[in-house]
């Protein structure tokens, strides 16, 4: 099965006549039309934002959504395109692992604070393009960002390996 890659979903449009559904969305910058079954779309219970999402491609060449999984944070397309284009080499990927990971605050005295990093650009350029250090691990543009981000992927996953509650984590 291939990788799953983050993606900006534009829409999701029903077929009229048969069991499939057309997914409009953005990756690598470009707008990307896939189909899916109307299945996966109606289990998948959004139509635009950010998402998970595996593809592969039929015998004809079509982009065919396998499967596809919501990231429900409050960011919008363009607030996405804008992250993407800060991170070094324009990494969807890692832009996806961090907002995915902003997704999981759900203490309302943090919420403030995914506002700020999302909003405020300088900061967020700042932190996106660091080196993590000088002459060690992650010591290049964008290392701070990428490690920062391994951290706390590792941290959310022993907290729920040690049996946390989502609030804790």
């Amino acid at each position: 099965m291939n990788k799953p890659i983050f993606v900006w979903v534009k829409n999701i449009k029903f077929g009229a006549h048969l069991p499939t559904a057309n997914c409009e969305f953005i990756s690598s910058n470009n707008v990307v039309n896939a189909i899916m079954t109307a299945e996966t779309a109606r289990n998948c219970q959004f139509t635009h934002g950010l998402a998970q999402m595996v593809i592969a491609h039929d015998y004809q060449g079509n982009t065919v959504v396998c499967a596809i999984k919501p990231v429900h944070i409050q960011c919008t397309e363009g607030q996405f395109i804008k992250v993407v284009n800060f991170s070094h080499n324009k990494n969807e990927g890692l832009v996806g692992r961090f907002l995915k990971l902003l997704s999981f605050v759900s203490v309302k005295e943090l919420l403030p604070f995914v506002v700020f990093i999302l909003n405020n650009e300088e900061v967020l350029k700042l932190f996106m393009r660091s080196e993590a250090s000088f002459k060690h691990h992650h010591c290049y543009l964008g290392g701070l960002f990428e490690h920062s981000i391994e951290v706390a992927e590792m941290t959310y996953q022993n907290a729920k390996h040690l049996g946390h509650s989502d609030i804790e984590c």
